[in-house]
């Protein structure tokens, strides 16, 4: 049973339901029996469902929920660590509840699956408390309600009591990262070192820092010195912003749904990748345009989704001014990562 006016609802646990049944029993025995010991279990018993949903109808009310911020940005598939508020607005402790993250996509109509939980023994009286949740089973998408069922079956495990808040938020999940994709992005990263070598200058020597790359220490003038002087290799290209220009396959809309989604987790990963090594990033989504912010490739990564327009997709007029302002240009379809006519499979 689900009150939609007070937000709240009621079901029968499977002890409750053992309990009612063995009550009704004993009740219909006393009745045909007349004797007063099975009437005096029935009152009981009978006190014991009424207590019990007081309790529980006090347990649930008192429990407020709130969200730690107004936006969040997680990956689907994996884990995420996620923080909500409960407040306890009653002076007295409140026992055994447990918060539920309901599905994102949730309806009364619908058999909805958990996708984040988290028990609570106790929360004091008048007490704000940061819990954290685990939210797992999350696919890409933008959601702009959360729902969180709130449960308790103290005080004797006869009714399970909950509520269910509509919290107003942003959730922008994300496409996951790949493992086997993050190698292939690494290794492009240590191709363009190699790249950037060949075609650098030299300048001159400058001291040596432990931050210095192995490839750009002089091994052969620093044989005969000492550790604390120590010298390493600066090259013009040093100078240079070293930006790196994402492009998308321009067959995207071409591809089926799952091509689709692995070219989308290929680009994340590769983000990932690039953004852990202070590079500035920009992607370029064809029709989509181009987009330079973290905030905004996160929002468009989590949101776009595949036509079935088969149209040719028109690329940013800009696309060849961008490519030369960027010292590295990639493109990503589904699992390759291609940089200057290499392939990494």
């Amino acid at each position: 049973m689900y009150f939609k006016s007070v937000n709240r609802g009621l079901k029968v646990t499977t002890l409750g339901w053992q309990l009612i049944i063995l009550t009704l029993g004993v009740g219909f025995f006393g009745i045909s029996t007349g004797i007063n010991g099975m009437f005096i279990f029935l009152g009981i018993s009978l006190g014991l469902f009424i207590i019990s949903g007081l309790i529980s109808e006090k347990n649930i009310k008192e429990i407020k929920i709130s969200l730690e911020n107004k936006e969040y940005f997680f990956n689907e598939k994996v884990a995420n660590r996620f923080h909500i508020f409960t407040e306890n607005k009653n002076k007295n402790d409140l026992y055994s509840i447990s918060i539920k993250i309901i599905n994102f996509n949730y309806s009364k109509n619908s058999s909805n699956f958990i996708v984040g939980e988290k028990k609570i023994r106790i929360l004091e009286g008048n007490r704000k408390r940061k819990v954290p949740i685990y939210l797992s089973k999350l696919t890409r998408g933008f959601y702009k309600t959360l729902h969180i069922e709130t449960e308790t079956t103290f005080p004797f495990g006869i009714f399970l009591k909950y509520k269910v808040d509509k919290v107003a938020t942003k959730f922008y999940i994300l496409p996951c990262i790949i493992p086997e994709l993050e190698k292939k992005w690494k290794k492009l990263i240590a191709s363009w070192f190699t790249y950037l070598d060949g075609q650098s200058d030299f300048l001159n020597h400058e001291k040596y820092n432990f931050l210095t790359p192995l490839n750009k220490i002089d091994w052969k003038k620093n044989s005969n010195l000492p550790f604390d002087l120590w010298v390493s290799k600066k090259y013009t290209s040093d100078k240079k912003e070293k930006n790196i220009l994402i492009k998308v396959d321009k067959n995207l809309f071409y591809f089926n749904e799952y091509q689709f989604e692995l070219t989308l987790r290929n680009i994340i990963t590769g983000f990932y990748v690039l953004e852990k090594m202070n590079y500035k990033i920009i992607i370029d989504l064809g029709k989509y345009g181009f987009f330079n912010e973290k905030k905004e490739i996160m929002k468009t990564l989590s949101t776009i989704k595949r036509t079935d327009n088969k149209s040719e997709i028109t690329i940013n007029k800009h696309s060849e001014k961008l490519n030369k302002k960027y010292t590295l240009s990639v493109l990503v379809s589904k699992d390759k990562v291609i940089f200057q006519n290499e392939y990494f499979n």
